[in-house]
């Protein structure tokens, strides 16, 4: 009975010291256009599809990675842009029945070239909302995500080892966003608990975070030499794809190689949750757009 309850208390203490950081990568857009490109953006001849268009160019140029003209080179078509609310009831015991709304907006868009007219990029796009106000604004954002290189957030969890204080301060950094702090601290807690893997990981996720992917795989493969987990294997992969990932953005975004850019100016979005991290870096639902 003893052993059991110290397992518990063990188990609940383990649990207590988890932790979450945010981190940021660069991602290249779906449909491979170069930065600059004219694109056209047709509207569906319905009103939400002109509501669609309309918060989508706005998006867009928000982003400033293409110019939007009526006679682009590339041409993305809305079609099939409906807005549909339905209602179901909702029994309450302690109270009358409720009836409850959803809506949802939903569009395909198509880009090609205007020049071939091929398309390249075919997909539909849909949310669904409580209430009878679609949401054209996640929709668009959703969409927007797809067609131009982003600073994508994500967040990965940590287990924060006992009496490693620069553990601690190392996380405290990191959520801060001050990342070269972050690191000093993460490096200090290598040295006060050097054979436990998550202090190992933690420095290995700052050192990605700052761009260097050489001492980030060294601290994964660190970690997992200590303790074999699918989390550290799984982040030596992750760091491939971020490479190639990045290489892909800044080709769109029409960088020499060496030449700095600062990720903040691209705009952000938070990883979808249901979005494999190969899709995102290597989607293969299109071809490429036809020049």
């Amino acid at each position: 009975m003893k052993k059991i309850l110290i397992s518990c208390l063990c188990t609940l203490a383990f649990a207590a010291c988890s932790t979450q950081i945010q981190l940021s990568c660069t991602a290249p857009s779906c449909v491979g256009l170069e930065k600059g490109s004219k694109l056209e953006i047709q509207a569906s001849n319905s009103d939400v599809g002109r509501k669609i268009q309309q918060t989508l160019i706005e998006e867009l140029q928000h982003g400033g990675f293409y110019t939007l003209c009526d006679s682009g080179d590339y041409v993305l078509k809305l079609t099939d842009s409906e807005e549909h609310t339905w209602g179901s009831v909702f029994s309450n015991p302690f109270d009358d029945d409720e009836l409850e709304e959803t809506t949802e907006v939903e569009t395909r868009i198509s880009l090609s070239s205007r020049k071939s007219n091929v398309f390249g990029y075919s997909r539909t796009y849909s949310v669904s909302t409580e209430g009878m106000v679609a949401d054209v604004e996640s929709l668009c954002h959703n969409i927007s995500q797809d067609l131009q290189p982003h600073r994508l957030l994500y967040k990965e969890e940590l287990n924060a080892p006992v009496h490693n204080p620069s553990f601690k301060q190392a996380v405290n950094y990191a959520q801060g966003g001050v990342w070269q702090i972050a690191r000093q601290h993460a490096i200090l807690a290598t040295r006060i608990t050097p054979l436990e893997p998550e202090t190992h990981y933690l420095l290995g996720l700052i050192e990605r975070q700052l761009g260097d992917f050489e001492a980030s795989d060294a601290c994964f493969l660190q970690a997992n030499k200590l303790k074999a987990d699918v989390r550290y294997t799984a982040a030596l992969k992750l760091n491939k794809l971020m490479q190639r990932g990045l290489q892909n953005a800044r080709f769109q975004l029409k960088l020499k190689e060496g030449e700095p850019f600062n990720p903040k100016t691209l705009p952000a979005y938070y990883k979808p949750a249901d979005k494999p991290w190969a899709q995102i870096f290597f989607p293969m639902n299109h071809q490429n757009i036809p020049r």
